[in-house]
């Protein structure tokens, strides 16, 4: 059975998935740090909702490097 795509677009489609995966991955994480704040307000353990909300805290400040690590992942998938 042979592919239909043409093998020469495939950098292009490695780079375009690259790029649409490192945006949702951006896009996300502040979502996931909503959430983790919104639950370590939930009257939890003291302990685990400082936990959380450094988790949270973290997920913010890194969420443009992440985004862009896995950028590079994804496009080294080639």
């Amino acid at each position: 059975m042979s592919s239909s795509i043409d093998p020469s677009l495939y950098p292009r489609l490695h780079e375009t998935m690259a790029d649409r995966f490192g945006t949702v991955v951006f896009k996300l994480l502040p979502d996931i740090a909503d959430a983790l704040l919104t639950h370590a307000a939930d009257g939890l353990d003291t302990n685990v909702a400082a936990k959380l909300t450094d988790t949270a805290r973290r997920l913010r400040e890194e969420a443009a490097v992440r985004a862009e690590r896995s950028e590079e992942h994804t496009s080294e998938l080639q």
